[in-house]
């Protein structure tokens, strides 16, 4: 999974949104919405989640990446999706990476909380059900059921892939106040933290969620083939910010609407052009 900066996610939203062309394999252009009113019907649940992430970038409400993760997937569900109940899923997981942390006296590391994160996916302990979390082979990329993709997916049945995987790990880590980044590599997602506590020889460690492995940055570089050019840039090994990750759901959010509904809305070109202004004027945060 290529690394997408704040601008192009959200340009994703625009091109799905906003009525940009968007081409089929095939060539063809997907069709457009049939009438205004089966437009709107459909895109009530999208529209508030886009409405809701959108005003974490622009500022207007705190960045919640917990929020964020939850709004993708709700609109993609038709609104069935139980926000108490997903929050009571991650209150009960960190209360037990709390209590894991004192237990283990994990309070004087600095990535102590980072620890006690992998032991909780990497391990059976009774705070996980004594079932780790372990890679999804089948449909891998959700291609037959999207919803493959999903934390929610993870959270029920402690599997999933390369993105999932890391989504939740990111989730935990907010909730928990650890400090912890995605990052990505071709497609593949994982998550990295700093090396405070002088454990590892590299300066970030490197968390395999898929393969409950700490990987050393070589092995990034060589496997999937990245330049010293690439991380330069950023595309690749850089860790995203949280408003950036945020943005990264406002894009899973249109890749949903444009799987779920294979097409998209017209938007005049009025709009889209104030849209765009407000977007290239959005002051960024770290």
């Amino acid at each position: 999974m290529e690394k997408m900066s704040l601008k192009k996610g959200i340009i994703c939203i625009l091109i799905l949104f906003c009525g940009f062309p968007l081409q089929q394999t095939t060539g063809q252009q997907m069709g457009r919405t049939p009438n205004h009113v089966a437009s709107e019907s459909r895109n009530r649940h999208y529209r508030q989640a886009y409405l809701e992430m959108a005003d974490m970038l622009d500022g207007k409400i705190p960045l919640s990446i917990k929020r964020a993760v939850f709004l993708a997937e709700w609109a993609y569900l038709d609104g069935d999706l139980d926000y108490d109940a997903y929050c009571l899923g991650i209150d009960t997981a960190v209360a037990f990476l709390q209590m894991f942390i004192a237990a283990n006296g994990l309070g004087s590391y600095k990535t102590g909380k980072n620890l006690a994160l992998s032991e909780y996916f990497f391990r059976p302990y009774s705070g996980n059900g004594h079932k780790p979390f372990t890679y999804d082979f089948a449909d891998t990329g959700g291609k037959d059921d999207f919803t493959k993709q999903f934390v929610t997916k993870v959270m029920r049945t402690h599997t999933g892939q390369c993105r999932s995987l890391p989504m939740y790990y990111k989730v935990l880590a907010e909730a928990l106040g650890a400090e912890a980044y995605t990052a990505y590599a071709p497609a593949h997602v994982f998550i990295r933290y700093r090396n405070e506590d002088k454990m590892y020889p590299e300066e970030w460690v490197n968390v395999e969620l898929t393969t409950h492995q700490i990987t050393p940055e070589f092995f990034y570089k060589e496997h999937f083939e990245i330049s010293d050019k690439a991380i330069e840039n950023k595309i690749y090994l850089t860790p995203l910010t949280d408003r950036e990750t945020v943005a990264a759901q406002l894009a899973d959010l249109a890749f949903g609407y444009r799987n779920k509904f294979k097409y998209y809305d017209a938007l005049p070109a009025s709009a889209r052009r104030n849209r765009w202004n407000t977007i290239r004027s959005t002051p960024k945060r770290a």
